[in-house]
């Protein structure tokens, strides 16, 4: 049987609500969740129908399967409201508190009554519902070494630059840091900006270069002339 739910995403000026018509137990909405981080403008600012999207966009499928029945994009869609739906089983109310995402979880009882079930940050939920988390910072690839290693050797594929800079914003974003902000990011945009002769501020180049050596780990000077 499937496991209906609505998410609700909630700002302070309006509503919208996204029917998922499987899959709706919290483990996989953690999950659904957390993948619309990378649609999503980047938190603290969070507008309830632009993340409403981002998590469509996330969670829709083209097609899937699902106990040997084949589902199209139908199942997760738009809707009037939670009360528009008699046969759910799960519903969550995301939003936002000081920056980061805040979820409640609740579970229908028998008949029409939801009790709470969770409440608090998407990092809490994951752990509540049971949710693998993201590989630790360790194993993933180091953005400030990506960094070095284009800029230092003089990286001339704006293609492969541009897919640096997408990872390292995934990466910022996990740990935390405004992409806008982060060296690592700004210093490899930085280098595409160059090599597509477009206008730039090289002004904090070389203090971006320095932060990054110095956080790319062992190594990470192994190109400092």
């Amino acid at each position: 049987m499937s496991t209906r739910a609505v998410v609700t995403v909630i700002d302070p000026a309006q509503i919208f609500h996204v029917y998922t018509h499987h899959d709706g137990y919290p483990a996989y909405t953690a999950r659904r969740i957390r993948a619309a981080l990378d649609y999503a403008w980047e938190l603290p600012r969070f507008e309830a129908d632009e993340w409403a999207a981002a998590f469509v966009a996330a969670a829709k499928p083209v097609k899937e399967q699902h106990g040997g029945v084949t589902f199209q994009g139908g199942s997760i869609r738009l809707t009037t409201d939670w009360r528009a739906h008699g046969d759910l089983d799960y519903r969550y109310e995301v939003t936002a508190k000081d920056g980061a995402l805040w979820v409640a979880a609740l579970k229908r009882d028998p008949g029409e009554l939801y009790t709470m079930v969770f409440e608090g940050e998407l990092d809490a939920l994951c752990n509540f519902a049971g949710v693998e988390k993201l590989p630790a910072a360790a194993s993933r690839p180091n953005r400030f070494r990506t960094a070095v290693d284009i800029v230092d050797p003089g990286a001339c594929n704006p293609s492969g630059i541009a897919h640096a800079v997408i990872e390292a914003c995934r990466e910022a974003r996990e740990d935390g840091v405004a992409t806008q902000r982060d060296e690592a990011v700004r210093l490899i945009v930085t280098q595409l900006a160059w090599i597509c002769r477009a206008n730039h501020d090289t002004d904090d180049y070389g203090a971006l270069l320095e932060v990054c050596r110095r956080r790319a780990g062992p190594g990470g000077e192994k190109h400092q002339h």
